[in-house]
């Protein structure tokens, strides 16, 4: 598995194939700009058994559930955020 920096560079939309051993897949774990400071991420709702979940840092991750309650639109799910200064990284794990 390789992990690659990104942190200098701006995106408009970015999408991560996500694989769930137990679960009918893949997914798609996608973040797109929505607005002034804001983000959505979105991911189809026929993984309605995963939960978004978020880690300031990659070298000693602790995962904590994202509290933000998904809306339901066009087959996704989505979850607006606010976006800061400091670095956040984002999965689809099962509970």
């Amino acid at each position: 598995m390789a992990l690659y920096d990104f942190s200098s560079q701006t995106f408009s939309n970015v999408v991560v194939q996500v694989l769930a051993g137990q679960l009918q897949g893949p997914f798609s774990l996608a973040i797109t700009n929505s607005g002034a400071q804001q983000a959505t991420i979105s991911w189809s709702t026929n993984a309605n058994a995963l939960f978004l979940e978020s880690t300031p840092s990659l070298l000693s991750p602790h995962w904590s559930l994202v509290t933000n309650r998904p809306a339901v639109s066009n087959q996704q799910y989505a979850v607006t955020i606010p976006l800061t200064n400091s670095s956040q990284f984002f999965r689809l794990s099962l509970q």
